[in-house]
């Protein structure tokens, strides 16, 4: 019966009004939905995430060579180790996911594909490295070097050096656009 005295809260006499209490209850059934679709991403309950058995239990302390010790041998076959002394560093998928760019700011560079665990490229600049990014896929990168910012290809060989982008510090390109764009040092930067 409550139902249906909600409904009847609802009706109006003006048609205009029901039309519009009507398309409001439309979105806000779709919102719900939508919501409803959406929160499952954010959930991290699923595959890949670590349960302790306690309180206590830390999952940092899990260590490789316990999970190659526990994992399924299809996943055991993916797992690699990287020595990368050159640090702290930061990376860049290609769009497809097949190719690894790792840039060390102490100047190393390394592009590699990482399902193959093939390095197809490693360099050693000489100077800072702030930020690197693939460009429209994995035949070309972009490295924000300490003073300019220089475009290499897949084997290390540099293509170009844009003397425009001065002292850049963080890199991002657009694909759907073509755009690649740096964010520039300013004179308050301590770096």
């Amino acid at each position: 019966m409550s139902s249906s005295m909600n409904k009847q809260n609802f009706i109006s006499i003006d048609k205009k009004i029901n039309d519009q209490i009507k398309r409001n209850q439309k979105i806000t059934k779709v919102l719900t939905d939508e919501t409803k679709r959406n929160i499952r991403y954010l959930e991290q309950e699923n595959e890949g995430y670590l349960v302790p058995e306690n309180e206590r239990e830390k999952t940092l302390k899990i260590s490789q060579d316990f999970l190659k010790d526990n994992l399924p041998k299809y996943n055991v076959d993916n797992v690699f180790d990287l020595n990368l002394q050159s640090g702290p560093y930061s990376l860049d998928f290609s769009r497809n996911g097949t190719h690894l760019l790792l840039a060390g700011e102490k100047g190393h560079l390394a592009m590699m594909d990482w399902r193959d665990k093939n390095l197809e490229c490693e360099i050693q600049v000489g100077e800072k490295v702030r930020a690197a990014c693939f460009l429209h896929n994995e035949t070309m990168f972009a490295v924000a070097q300490r003073k300019k910012l220089y475009i290499y290809d897949r084997q290390g060989i540099e293509l170009h050096n844009l003397d425009y982008h001065p002292f850049p510090k963080y890199l991002q390109y657009l694909p759907y656009h073509f755009l690649l764009v740096s964010g520039l040092k300013n004179k308050y930067d301590n770096d």
